[in-house]
């Protein structure tokens, strides 16, 4: 039996830095895997519960991880681990990169990657099914917000907001070289024309859209 509460001390793979994990209701066996030389998670939840969900979060939260880059699948609402994850978040301190499920930047999550001091980039996916969640909609950041991101992906209501966002956010948006933007109430050209004007104006370092 694999004791699933090992310290790290004794982890099973003390170098193992990098972990892919698929499992249906099976979460629970990666943990005696994980270190604080792990680097790199990406996990896919299958056939959890909200609870069952939640003590993932929590035990990796328990687990003092150093990730530098972390890939979330989750068909559960966000509301209903937006807690436990944005409290396991918080604890990542050189995180890099993080991928979440398309409407997971709740404002409880929001605020914990805000201030991730290493964080460069966050992909939203918008490859699988998601439940939407309304207060997803980013409208506003806090000064300071983002020190070292360089690549922002974000979902809103209307391109007028993430516009607003944007005028609102100047020294954020002027370094960014990747913007993705999920607009859920569709796209229209009196929305885009403007915004599309004042990337060109303000955002020179951008690459990628």
């Amino acid at each position: 039996m694999i004791c699933l509460h090992c310290p790290d001390s004794t982890a099973l793979f003390p170098n193992l830095k990098a972990i892919k994990w698929w499992g249906f209701g099976l979460y629970t066996a990666m943990l005696p895997l994980l270190s604080t030389r792990t680097e790199q998670m990406k996990v896919t939840l299958v056939g959890l519960e909200a609870d069952a969900t939640n003590d993932f979060f929590a035990a990796l939260e328990g687990r003092k991880l150093n990730l530098r880059s972390f890939t979330l699948r989750c068909a559960i609402s966000p509301a209903e681990v937006q807690k436990t994850l944005s409290q396991a978040i918080s604890t990542w301190k050189h995180l890099r990169h993080i991928d979440l499920p398309l409407f997971y930047l709740t404002p409880p999550i929001l605020q914990a990657v805000v201030v991730l001091p290493e964080l460069e980039t966050i992909t939203l996916n918008y490859r699988e099914r998601s439940l939407f969640e309304a207060t997803a909609m980013v409208q506003e950041l806090s000064p300071n917000a983002f020190p070292a991101l360089k690549g922002f992906g974000f979902s809103c209501n209307v391109v007028s907001d993430a516009l607003r966002l944007a005028q609102q956010s100047t020294d954020l948006f002027a370094r960014l070289k990747s913007l993705h933007i999920n607009a859920s109430n569709g796209v229209g050209n009196t929305d885009v024309i403007p915004f599309v004007r004042h990337l060109g104006q303000n955002c020179r370092d951008l690459e990628r859209i």
